[in-house]
């Protein structure tokens, strides 16, 4: 003789995040070469005050992806031909996800 017991019902968890991974990334475009490599070290600069600021490590976070490259973009001349141009020079900033082991920190950023 086979018995069966069924059990239903439903729950619900909910806790408070201990840890968070926040991931950065940083860009734009810029008229002059120079200009570009400087904007981006200026932005790092203020993502590791910031993480400092934090009480975290700013050695901890690091670069994973930096380049600086000719942007152009395209367009329609006066007899609708597509064209391109050079619009200046685009630098993308890369810091991966690091951790921060309480959202108290990450909230200081």
């Amino acid at each position: 003789m086979e018995r069966t017991i069924r059990v239903t019902g439903k729950g619900k968890v909910s806790v408070k995040p201990d840890m968070i991974q926040l991931g950065l990334e940083a860009g734009g475009v810029y008229s002059e070469y120079y200009e570009a490599v400087k904007k981006s070290a200026k932005e790092t600069g203020l993502v590791r005050d910031a993480v400092a600021k934090a009480g975290i490590d700013p050695k901890g976070p690091k670069t994973d992806r930096f380049s600086v490259k000719a942007e152009y973009e395209n367009y329609h001349d006066r007899n609708n031909n597509w064209k391109r141009r050079f619009a200046g020079y685009k630098y993308e900033h890369s810091i991966p996800g690091f951790y921060f082991r309480t959202l108290l920190h990450a909230c200081h950023l």
